[in-house]
């Protein structure tokens, strides 16, 4: 009347906590394959099949080590930098009234490690702990008449700033020599020498200006390419030069408007 029940091994490869198992073990399920070898998950483990799979001859068994942490980090918070003008400062000087500190942001990050490797990592929480403190400059909004002395004689400027320059003329003006309007400039004058191209938001258009080893000029040009504190001096096709690097241009006098005048320049900033 003896009853014999007969489980057969099959065999498998397991890899868990660092190691590569060939052996043999029985169903009828991963799980109890596992189990039967020792291995037994925990917490948030997890097996590749599940462990509720069909135990397979020759299949392959991964036991994923999971474990979740929290940890706490700061990051910086970068101050920003206001700027505040000061009309008992001259035109384009600069004071720091007020040094910038960065602040600090903290945050609680869950960290979710799989076999030793990092796979995913949540912010659950984020806080301020200390907060940033803007830097702030002054700048001056004075304008003042000042005088320089040039071959030609005195002349008064209003304004004094370090530009890129380059030089054009006709020919190298990227305008097509069959255009009605080549040869001239977008305030309808004939490019020559005595002719600027610049930023109308930086030196007002038909302004005037003086730059040293050039002379005095017309600003009667605009350019895609002119932008901010750049400028070009302009030529005819026999009289170009070549003109690289940074120059002083002196803004002549008489001021314009005072809504007019670009205070802060680009590259003040």
């Amino acid at each position: 009347g003896l009853t014999v029940h007969i489980t057969r091994s099959v065999p498998v490869t397991v890899f868990a906590d660092g190691h590569e198992l060939n052996t043999r073990a029985p169903g009828p399920t991963v799980g109890d394959a596992l189990a039967a070898l020792g291995f037994a998950p925990t917490g948030d483990d997890y097996t590749i099949p599940a462990l509720d799979a069909p135990l397979e001859a020759y299949m392959e068994i991964r036991l994923v080590r999971v474990t979740e942490s929290v940890i706490v980090d700061q990051e910086p918070i970068a101050y920003e930098t206001l700027y505040r003008p000061d009309d008992t400062m001259i035109l384009d000087e600069q004071r720091v009234i007020q040094q910038g500190e960065n602040g600090t942001l903290a945050k609680h990050i869950q960290v979710r490690i799989e076999d030793g490797y990092e796979v995913n990592r949540q912010i659950q929480q984020e806080w301020m702990v200390d907060a940033p403190v803007s830097r702030v400059i002054a700048y001056g909004t004075r304008v003042e008449v000042r005088q320089i002395d040039t071959p030609d004689g005195p002349l008064e400027y209003w304004r004094k700033i370090r530009m890129r320059v380059t030089a054009y003329s006709p020919e190298k003006s990227g305008v097509a020599v069959s255009a009605s309007h080549y040869g001239f400039t977008t305030t309808g004058l004939p490019l020559q020498q005595g002719i600027v191209a610049v930023d109308p938001a930086i030196i007002p258009l038909e302004g005037e200006v003086y730059v040293p080893d050039y002379g005095r000029a017309v600003a009667g040009d605009t350019r895609e390419d002119i932008q901010g504190c750049m400028i070009a001096l302009g030529y005819d096709d026999e009289t170009w030069r070549s003109w690289y690097g940074y120059v002083d241009v002196y803004v002549l006098a008489p001021a314009p408007p005072a809504d007019t005048i670009t205070y802060l320049l680009p590259n003040k900033r």
